[in-house]
């Protein structure tokens, strides 16, 4: 199922989506500031990635730049930083606790910048390790993919979205509302080679 964008953040209708399809969709920013933020990152260092990954044999066509290689004075940071107080705000406005949210203080403390070639399918479906908690943020910077939502590693989408630039689908990740759901999710129709920031909560 095709879903459009559930509108412009900055209102609750995300807790309501995360709750019922484990994921939602919005437009962060608009496309000029995503493109200049992948103009920046796409100087940094990448390593391709084998095209199958871990027991279930997972494709992926992409490069990546980790936590690591990702310099501290990078846009990159002061954009998490950016979400994450975009989130608690909206939070905050809707009279919502965030501790009735998030099992800990939210706080985006680990990033991942992707490169993605042209393909089919650029990202096998698969679930996130459950050392990411609270939430996780795919933002597209440049390209276009289309984002998927299983209920099982080998079942068609059940929720989709066309990711453009300045496009953000968040995920819950365990510790969202207390729970430990987790949703199988991939990335397909890569149109145009995308570039993609990815926000997680490590936990410690």
């Amino acid at each position: 199922m095709y879903m459009y964008l559930d509108g412009p953040f900055g209102t609750p209708l995300f807790i309501q989506s995360l709750e019922e399809s484990g994921a939602a969709a919005f437009e962060l920013m608009n496309v000029r500031t995503a493109l200049n933020v992948a103009r920046v990152v796409s100087g940094y260092q990448f390593v391709d990635q084998a095209e199958h990954y871990g027991p279930r044999s997972v494709v992926q066509h992409f490069s990546s730049c980790e936590e690591k290689d990702i310099p501290m004075e990078s846009p990159v940071r002061n954009l998490s930083k950016e979400v994450q107080n975009l989130i608690l705000e909206c939070l905050k406005e809707h009279k919502i606790n965030p501790k009735k949210v998030f099992s800990k203080p939210l706080e985006f403390n680990d990033h991942l910048i992707l490169k993605y070639s042209r393909h089919k399918v650029g990202l096998g479906a698969h679930r996130d390790l459950s050392k990411y908690i609270n939430l996780i943020v795919s933002i597209t910077l440049r390209g276009e993919a289309q984002f998927n939502i299983h209920d099982a590693p080998d079942t068609p989408s059940k929720v989709a979205w066309y990711a453009n630039p300045g496009t953000a689908v968040m995920m819950r990740a365990p510790g969202f509302r207390w729970s430990e759901d987790r949703p199988y999710h991939s990335v397909t129709c890569v149109r145009k080679p995308r570039m993609a920031l990815i926000l997680k909560q490590k936990m410690r």
